[in-house]
């Protein structure tokens, strides 16, 4: 059997009954376009009986053309036969004879144009596997085609995810259809180039995941809901979901570094310097919306992955092997067990080297709540947050952690707990040439046994670390078995002798039995991330076993920092949260007294770290140095007169730089434009003529703009002057600007 898609319409008949034991029978049809690869497999119709008619099917695979038709029954506690039924080649609609193109077909089949039946008539007669069926040939019709662009493209799909939207899928083959369709719009399946998704759809899609996933849940847990799904039909709904999902989280981060990457100057004035001041698009109603948007669909997003584990759990027996759903970008854990069995395991989710570690007295402490717990560990590989203004220095992917109590199914309240979670992520940290921070201590045979000279010789480093941030300091291997040195870190103060008598580690030091190779040579200070200053010290003395006195040393250094997601202010913060001593070069470890989402900050310090040095100076007479005062006096005199000068000029500077409002703004237009004027050195670069302005953008213009100022003189040679002029409507794209002048004053040409 052949024909071409969108051109024929195919029927199907099945000699089975529609009821069995009297339970109603329910059928499922299925269409696999690429043979080869089973996961291409979409629900194409689940009509009440075993037969249907007009169907479109989608195109299959280039060269054979050829699709694979099954057939699926089950009754109400699950599936009872699963049949393949036929092998029917399916040719693309532009191979047909009389073919028209692409996007003609689909605005035609949207509209209702083909056969007098629109999109949204299929929803509105409840026709919804016909109207996933028939956006699914579209998509994939249009993936296939080379004569749709790629503005009709992004329309056509933000069309199709939005009848998506419209379909109810409170049961369980709707929902399975909805979201393979979803999947195979959005181009999820094809990880060689995962697609970028633009801002209003990634919203509309991450609702429609959270509404299947709802439904999804709710079927699994509900005894009453009519309906059983299967553990592999769940499993097989899941992992469409995270596939979705990594693919919409990828989207809002690509999607937040175009639009706040840094633009220039128009193409023709691209040989002009691009201005120092900052682009502030926290200012720009557009970039506004979209983060706003993104909340709301990373709030649905975690929704739908915390009810993909909460139905995975609900069907899964007593510490039965764990389930992995492997989604690329994103990955979760899930199993049921006693929180004995989860002592001091590490559950780590791939190869990555990132998961989670409950203590023994953690699961001690848990075990004397329930016997059973729930759990959910996700990571995504990337923080998808970069919407958010504090993720800037984030550098590590995203991970969301959730234990449940299995009896009450509310998550286990770490608060009241003596022992917090622990958890590992890496840092992606750049590949470029780090510093290794280089010191030597010499003491004096003298000074060992005396306190005051003693302090004069340590060594001291300033580490630039920021509030809530952990120094990490790693030696390299000392000169000599014997060689040791003692080490302080503190925060905001320098360093004294009293701090060695209290604080001081040793480097190396001993070792335990659990530690690893090179964990001698590391000094972690915890509780410094709890203090509030711009820079850390770390300083070194030295102690040797052969009265060895001056030691070379280098180190590297890394500052922490665990960060936690809340979810009710849809933010970053620090509390209940802070980096642990099993952190390594590679790998953060963060110990948080609560669940829901964490990442952390692993930067390398940009400034130098070299040693501080101490200078002595010797202060002697006016007297007997009279060439010295008069150059101290000079230099005094000298500076008085230049800070005047500098004052005079700063003020200048900032009646220059001053922002001007213009008087011709209509009260009540709420759209802002920045105008720029510069005026270069050479003679005649300035007017005194009145300049008036008009923009012209891709959806609207500007009303005339008079650019004058009442404060000061503006247009002359050599000055940078700014105007902010205030429209009704968003004016989209700047096309071009008419520019024009009076022609008066004593300087009127320009």
């Amino acid at each position: 059997m052949e024909g071409f898609s969108f051109v024929d319409l195919f029927s199907f008949h099945c000699d089975y009954p529609e009821q069995l034991s009297g339970f109603p029978l329910k059928f499922e049809v299925y269409q696999t376009p690429d043979p080869s690869h089973p996961e291409t497999e979409i629900l194409i119709s689940y009509p009440p009986k075993p037969e249907d008619t007009g169907l479109v099917l989608m195109a299959g695979k280039p060269d054979t053309y050829k699709t694979k038709i099954s057939l699926r029954i089950k009754d109400h506690s699950g599936e009872i036969l699963r049949r393949h039924i036929a092998d029917v080649t399916v040719k693309p609609m532009a191979q047909s004879p009389g073919n028209t193109s692409v996007t003609t077909v689909c605005k035609d089949v949207i509209s209702g144009i083909v056969d007098g039946k629109s999109l949204g008539n299929y929803i509105k007669d409840g026709d919804f596997s016909g109207a996933g069926r028939i956006i699914a040939a579209m998509a994939v019709a249009m993936d296939t085609s080379e004569d749709i662009n790629e503005e009709d493209k992004r329309i056509l799909k933000e069309e199709f995810i939005n009848a998506l939207d419209q379909i109810p899928v409170d049961y369980d083959s709707s929902g399975k259809q909805v979201v393979s369709v979803l999947n195979l719009v959005l181009g999820a399946g094809n990880r060689n180039d995962t697609p970028v998704i633009p801002h209003g759809t990634i919203l509309t899609s991450s609702h429609i995941l959270e509404n299947i996933m709802n439904s999804v849940y709710h079927e699994v847990t509900d005894p009453n809901s009519g309906t059983q799904m299967s553990s592999s039909e769940l499993m097989n709904t899941s992992r469409v979901v995270m596939d979705t999902m990594a693919v919409l989280l990828s989207s809002m981060t690509r999607n937040m570094n175009n639009m706040t990457a840094s633009t220039s100057f128009p193409e023709s004035m691209s040989g002009a310097p691009e201005p120092d001041y900052p682009a502030y698009h926290d200012l720009d109603p557009t970039y506004i919306d979209n983060v706003e948007s993104y909340k709301t669909a990373f709030d649905n997003i975690v929704t739908a992955n915390e009810n993909i584990g909460k139905a995975i759990l609900h069907q899964q027996g007593e510490e039965q092997k764990e389930k992995v759903l492997d989604a690329g970008p994103i990955t979760t854990w899930i199993k049921v067990d006693k929180p004995k069995n989860l002592a001091d395991k590490f559950i780590e989710l791939g190869n990555s080297g990132q998961g989670v570690k409950v203590s023994k007295a953690l699961a001690k402490a848990i075990e004397n709540n329930t016997d059973y717990v729930r759990v959910q560990v996700t990571v995504a590989n990337d923080n998808p947050l970069q919407w958010d203004p504090d993720s800037k220095d984030i550098n590590t992917g995203l991970m969301l952690a959730n234990i449940w109590n299995r009896e009450t199914n509310k998550p286990i309240d770490l608060s009241g707990m003596s022992e917090p979670i622990d958890l590992y992520v890496t840092p992606h940290i750049s590949n470029k040439t780090e510093h290794m921070a280089e010191g030597k201590v010499t003491v004096p045979v003298i000074a060992v046994n005396n306190t005051d000279l003693l302090e004069d010789y340590i060594t001291v480093h300033r580490i630039p670390c920021k509030k809530g941030q952990t120094p990490y300091l790693k030696f390299s291997p000392l000169d000599g078995p014997f060689s040791k040195l003692q080490v302080v870190v503190t925060a905001g103060v320098r360093p004294s002798l009293e701090h060695f008598e209290k604080y001081s580690e040793t480097v190396p030091r001993n070792v335990s039995s659990t530690e690893q190779e090179g964990d001698n040579l590391v000094v972690f200070v915890d509780g410094v991330s709890h203090l509030d200053d711009d820079w850390c010290y770390a300083v070194a003395d030295t102690m040797d076993e052969n009265d060895r006195l001056t030691i070379d040393y280098s180190f590297q250094i890394r500052t922490l920092e665990c960060h936690v997601w809340n979810m009710k202010t849809m933010s970053w913060d620090s509390s209940g949260c802070y980096s642990g001593n099993e952190t390594t070069l590679n790998r953060l470890h963060c110990r948080c007294t609560h669940f829901g989402g964490f990442s952390g900050t692993v930067l390398i310090p940009s400034s130098n770290v070299d040693p501080v040095l101490d200078i002595d100076v010797n202060f002697i007479s006016a007297s007997s140095n009279t060439v010295i005062l008069f150059f101290v006096l000079t230099i005094l005199v000298v500076y008085f007169l230049i800070h005047i000068w500098t004052h005079v000029k700063d003020k200048q500077d900032i009646s220059k730089n001053e922002v001007i409002i213009l008087g011709d703004n209509c009260p009540g237009d709420s759209y802002p434009y920045l105008v720029a004027v510069y005026t270069g050195y050479q003679r005649n670069a300035g007017t005194s003529s009145v300049v008036g302005i008009k923009l012209v953008g891709d959806k609207d213009k500007s009303m005339n703009h008079i650019l004058v100022s009442g404060s000061k003189a503006i247009h002359s040679r050599s000055s940078d002057n700014f105007f902010v002029l205030l429209e009704a409507r968003r004016l989209g794209s700047i096309s071009y600007i008419s520019l024009w002048h009076n022609c008066s004053g004593h300087h009127a040409a320009w």
